[in-house]
């Protein structure tokens, strides 16, 4: 039931939306974290003008459970948040995010899993989608479906793998009691891993999704190749290259350009680690008067564990964000900083800053700053 070397390979590579889904099948697990959280923004709805501040309450509750049985696994991740702010009541919501897996063993190199995941999000006026909202507006939530097959094939495991993805997303949005748009999705991947020697592996990778914005539909597809180095027991850096070409059924201008993902995480030391990554992937826009969008994303985390009770991480990242049907470009740096302390076996508490910048040409830089503060609770 251990993933082979190359099923690591595809699980590192794909943009699948279940990514966190449990990446582990060989042990079960049953853990509840309860936690609180407290923290404050000085510009909650990330505005160039009339900046709101704000405090945030927050109960959450996560339970990770996974059994195994003779020859499949049932897995049930499940996070729900409470959050409650002091600027309005319209703000006040309960979230949550639900992963039910199961996979079937078939044989020493075959598995078939069906992962889904249901989701509701906030998303703060003046932000993503709730960009262009008013402050007097209530906040944008978002309630995605999510359904996929997964068929991993390992002839030889450690040396060949085949994976393929077949799946289905449906997001729509709401403003308050009114509906306001949808995103949906049917998709189709394949990749190919092979171990061409002891550390260097080659990947393939072809994929085809229908996509709809409101009532606008558009096709992408997309096929690439890289490849994925161990240098050392210590780093293992991998990268995909390719096109994709997107095609509007309405009277839309077609869209192709490059594609990638690159990652390179680095065992510094025992205390020091560095992990880099790079991506670019059309996807559907955030904004409603606009179909699709490119994101191009760098992000660098530096961790850093002193002792075995503390971690402290910084990071730094930027998406760039261009519309294709407007002359629209966003541009989002982040920066981040995060201490966790495990004050014991059931106890930990974590520290967190961030400060986003985010700039639109010919337009006010808007900047916000949040602080937050969480204990949890591991029983």
């Amino acid at each position: 039931m251990k993933m082979s070397y190359l099923s690591c390979v595809v699980t590192l590579l794909s943009a699948s939306p279940l990514v966190s889904l449990a990446n582990s099948w060989d042990q079960s697990q049953n853990d509840l974290i309860l936690s609180s959280k407290a923290g404050t923004n000085n510009n909650l709805f990330n505005s160039s003008a009339d900046t709101v501040s704000a405090n945030l309450a927050e109960l959450g509750l996560q339970w990770h459970w996974r059994q195994l049985y003779e020859g499949y696994a049932l897995a049930l991740p499940l996070t729900v948040q409470r959050r409650h702010y002091n600027t309005s009541l319209l703000d006040d919501v309960t979230l949550y995010t639900a992963q039910p897996a199961v996979r079937f063993f078939l044989n020493d190199s075959t598995d078939l899993s069906l992962e889904t995941e249901f989701n509701r999000r906030q998303i703060l006026r003046g932000d993503d989608a709730a960009e262009f909202l008013t402050a007097e507006q209530p906040s944008l939530l978002a309630n995605s479906r999510l359904a996929q097959l997964v068929l991993q094939i390992g002839r030889a495991p450690d040396l060949q793998n085949v994976q393929i993805r077949l799946g289905s997303s449906r997001e729509e949005r709401e403003l308050g009691w009114q509906a306001l748009g949808s995103q949906d999705a049917d998709y189709a991947q394949l990749r190919y891993s092979h171990k061409i020697n002891e550390n260097i592996a080659l990947v393939l990778d072809a994929s085809r999704r229908q996509e709809q914005q409101a009532e606008l539909a558009t096709d992408v597809d997309q096929a690439g190749a890289g490849v994925v180095v161990a240098w050392t027991g210590n780093q293992q850096f991998s990268l995909v290259l390719g096109r994709f070409s997107r095609n509007y059924q309405e009277s839309l201008a077609d869209v192709s350009g490059n594609y990638w993902q690159m990652t390179n995480q680095w065992q510094l030391s025992r205390q020091w680690q560095l992990a880099l990554s790079s991506s670019r992937q059309s996807v559907l826009s955030y904004a409603t008067d606009s179909v699709s969008q490119l994101d191009t994303r760098h992000q660098l985390e530096l961790q850093w564990q002193p002792f075995a009770q503390h971690q402290i991480a910084f990071s730094v990242s930027r998406l760039r964000t261009s519309l294709d049907q407007q002359q629209y470009q966003r541009t989002r740096d982040l920066m981040a900083l995060r201490w966790q302390w495990q004050l014991s076996e059931h106890w930990r508490t974590r520290l967190f800053t961030e400060r986003l910048l985010q700039q639109v040409k010919q337009q006010p830089e808007r900047e916000g700053v949040q602080f937050s503060a969480e204990i949890s609770w591991l029983w």
